[in-house]
């Protein structure tokens, strides 16, 4: 008899169990959330009873973002004390590289844009000497910054400026709007010429790059550009691990708490190739976005972040390129690392952020389906001080320099590597493959 009555009180706790999951998975008032597939319900079953904490979707944008190819994913992190949820319309959720390995203790990975060691000059002496011309050089491109040689690590080229003569190693010159109007001059044998852009195919408007038969197309010998696999290296900028130390450091928390607004872009050009104008536009439906510049509202100041109190007043500062091309980067991003720019970029382009720039001190659009889903992760963060507080700091920890000295970066080429007239089809180099539209539009 008691046996009998202990079966039954165990099946009706079962029961009443049952009941109690069945409801906080279809109330409205809980979950907001319908299990429509096997695979959603096992992962949610799964959730339940290894991470047993509430699910946080309150609030309507969460609840029509959700569909029966949606997952809701939460990520419990030591590391912080409030939870950030993350929609992504994939039955494995992605989490974005932005919000890996927050656990890790502070420390720099080197690459071609980070550099982890203060920069020192070595002198390196040499009894060769380099003369470095230059043609078609244009009005804001300054000598002293471009060519300053004395602080090279090596210190045995010299600038000529347009005076080519025979002891001139390298001729560089500017190609955009280049065509075949720009007649050839008297050329030694062992000169290199080099040709020098900082813009993306689609806006260098060389001819060459049109007509792969064109004189110049056969010319040049050597790359000056952004792109990492160029002869010379010359990006827009670096960013130098430069930690404060923590008896410095600002309160982030309150830096992010008294932040009043959600998202700012300078922009100067409308319509782009990217075409970041219809992304912010998908952006703007769940965010609040601020444009300025021409596209936008007027700007005080020229400078990219149109006002000072911009990092201030704002969380978030759209960093989008206007091409997708390879390794292409602009001055505007690197210089959202002056390290007192408190302000996170989310970034967008044809260059690999993931695999150059420090974790955890940006978001990138690539990591997140659509701009739907960028936007409710924004949001997320705009309500979690604590989460996008951790951003700020990780950011503080770098400073931007500025990169392209390109005298220096053709003097060590000059020393280092071997010297060959080889023919570059720069047709073929800058335009095949190099760029594609938008894939996420």
């Amino acid at each position: 008899m008691a046996l009998n009555i202990r079966i039954k009180a165990f099946h009706f706790c079962i029961a009443a169990l049952g009941l109690v999951v069945f409801i906080a998975l279809t109330s409205k008032d809980s979950l907001l959330l319908k299990i429509k597939t096997p695979a959603a319900f096992k992962q949610l079953k799964e959730k339940l009873f290894r991470d047993p904490f509430r699910f946080d979707t309150s609030g309507s944008d969460f609840e029509t973002s959700i569909d029966v190819n949606s997952s809701v994913q939460n990520i419990k992190d030591n590391s912080y004390s409030q939870r950030i949820s993350l929609i992504s319309r994939r039955e494995n959720v992605n989490i974005p590289s932005s919000l890996k390995d927050k656990n890790k203790s502070l420390s720099c990975s080197s690459t071609t844009f980070v550099k982890c060691d203060k920069p020192t000059r070595n002198i390196i002496p040499t009894n060769t000497s380099y003369g470095i011309a230059m043609l078609r050089r244009p009005g804001w491109m300054s000598i002293p910054a471009i060519f300053d040689l004395t602080s090279c690590q090596y210190t045995n080229c010299y600038f000529q400026d347009t005076n080519i003569n025979e002891s001139t190693s390298v001729v560089i010159i500017y190609i955009i709007n280049f065509d075949d109007s720009f007649k050839p001059i008297k050329r030694w044998p062992h000169q290199l010429y080099a040709a020098l852009t900082w813009e993306a195919p689609p806006y260098t408007n060389a001819h060459l790059l049109k007509d792969g038969n064109t004189y110049w197309n056969s010319v040049f010998n050597l790359t000056a550009t952004y792109r990492v696999d160029a002869d010379i290296y010359v990006p827009y900028g670096d960013i130098q691990f430069q930690p404060i130390p923590v008896e410095k450091r600002p309160n982030y928390f309150e830096i992010a708490r008294n932040k009043t607004k959600s998202v700012a872009w300078f922009v100067s050009n409308c319509n782009t190739p990217s075409r970041r104008d219809r992304y912010v536009e998908q952006m703007k439906k769940i965010i609040d976005v601020d444009i300025f510049g021409k596209c936008g509202k007027p700007c005080p100041t020229g400078d990219f972040l149109c006002s000072p109190d911009i990092p201030v007043q704002y969380r978030f500062y759209l960093s989008f390129e206007n091409s997708f091309c390879k390794d292409y980067i602009t001055e505007k991003f690197f210089k959202l690392y002056t390290q007192n720019t408190l302000i996170v970029p989310v970034v967008r382009g044809g260059f690999d952020y993931n695999k150059y720039l420090p974790t955890n001190t940006f978001i990138n659009t690539a990591d997140f389906r659509s701009a739907r889903d960028l936007a409710l992760y924004l949001k997320q963060l705009s309500d979690d001080p604590v989460a996008y507080s951790k951003y700020l700091e990780n950011k503080h920890m770098y400073d931007f320099k500025k990169g392209y000295n390109l005298g220096c970066q053709t003097c060590t080429f000059l020393n280092t590597k071997k010297l060959e007239r080889r023919i570059h089809d720069l047709k073929k180099w800058m335009t095949d493959d190099i760029c594609h539209p938008p894939t996420d539009l």
